[in-house]
């Protein structure tokens, strides 16, 4: 089960966000077999109760066409499926030092100076991660799927997205990001990075 913010907390810890994110992970694979299924209309809906006994005739014939014509959800092999979740426990059991150093060194402070950066002045070496980089760094092509409709939720009115960059540390981005679920809500965002890296993230 994912963990769940008790009384008066406003975020999860490294640990619990870890476990959540192990959660999602295992997830999404069921949901999108779920999805496939409700591409037959009629279970797509909830069905009225004289249909109970039929109902798990109606799944194995949904799910026997779907087996047939439609496309594998895994073309992988397990040999790989196994060291990617190996790496998932791994990385779940490690501490965030980028918190600690966001913390420590007050950069969730206002006081701490940063400055706006845009494509006509960006002078900082950020790394360029093509498509496998960008699969291995989000374990997988869940988040990359919807990086694009997620992206353009956050451009403003004139088509730009703010981000920031610290002027004590040019191997550290910052940026303010929407809530995916309130629309009233926003996130800061923190990237620390090298010439050829991603490092470690934190968002509060």
């Amino acid at each position: 089960m994912p963990s769940f913010l008790g009384r008066g907390e406003k975020q999860h810890s490294v640990e619990e966000s870890n476990t959540t994110r192990l959660v999602t992970k295992l997830r999404w694979i069921v949901e999108s077999i779920n999805g496939r299924i409700k591409f037959f209309r009629y279970l797509d809906k909830v069905l009225p109760t004289n249909q109970v006994p039929h109902i798990r005739d109606y799944v194995q014939i949904a799910c026997s066409l779907i087996n047939r014509y439609f496309k594998p959800m895994n073309i992988g092999d397990p040999e790989a499926d196994e060291l990617l979740g190996a790496k998932m426990l791994f990385l779940s059991k490690q501490i965030n030092e980028l918190k600690n150093k966001i913390e420590n060194d007050g950069l969730d402070k206002q006081s701490y100076k940063w400055s706006k950066i845009d494509s006509t002045d960006f002078d900082i070496e950020f790394p360029r991660l093509n498509e496998e980089e960008l699969r291995n760094l989000t374990l997988g092509t869940y988040q990359l799927k919807m990086a694009k409709s997620y992206t353009e939720e956050h451009f403003d009115s004139e088509g730009k997205y703010e981000v920031l960059v610290s002027t004590e540390d040019q191997f550290l981005l910052s940026a303010k990001i929407q809530s995916r679920h309130i629309s009233s809500k926003c996130y800061q965002l923190w990237i620390s990075f090298n010439e050829c890296v991603v490092l470690g993230w934190y968002c509060k």
